[in-house]
């Protein structure tokens, strides 16, 4: 009678321990799947036009809500550590983008105004970053003041 009397007061429930979430994923990400996923049953059950244009829509805006939280975070966490070249490749070895064998996994740079995700654009604009480096830093000194010096009976600039 005790244990009958306390699974109607605390019956047992079953419940899945997930594994740990990424640090972009949030509970504003967790309720767009979780109305995606109610339209998607909605929509299997009636099979109407207008259910799955809602499920379809509610897929697209989850979607897009998770590529863009995705690339403010790593945006953000590369911001912060833009100055420290250490901190940056560690934390673009923890994002997954340093496995030289994996083609699959590309990084991403923004030049122009234009984010670009191409192999070869990207390496070509690493280039003409560091090709130009020096140049670009001898630009942005002050010019020195002209002094003549006199070197025997002649004068050097």
């Amino acid at each position: 009678m005790l244990l009958s009397a306390i699974d109607e007061i605390a019956p047992l429930k079953n419940f899945r321990v997930k594994n740990t979430s990424q640090e972009w994923f949030d509970g504003e990400i967790l309720k767009s799947i979780s109305s995606r996923n109610r339209l998607f049953k909605k929509f299997k059950k009636s099979r109407n036009l207008v259910d799955e244009n809602n499920y379809k829509r509610a897929k697209y805006l989850t979607q897009s809500l998770i590529n863009r939280k995705k690339k403010n975070f790593i945006e953000n966490k590369l911001q912060e550590n833009i100055g420290k070249p250490r901190d940056l490749w560690k934390t673009i070895k923890s994002l997954g983008l340093t496995n030289r064998g994996d083609s699959a996994k590309n990084i991403c740079l923004k030049e122009n105004g234009h984010i670009s995700f191409d192999t070869q654009k990207n390496v070509e604009c690493f280039k003409n970053f560091f090709c130009n480096l020096a140049n670009n830093l001898v630009e942005k000194l002050p010019t020195p003041p002209q002094k003549i010096w006199k070197i025997g009976s002649n004068f050097v600039l």
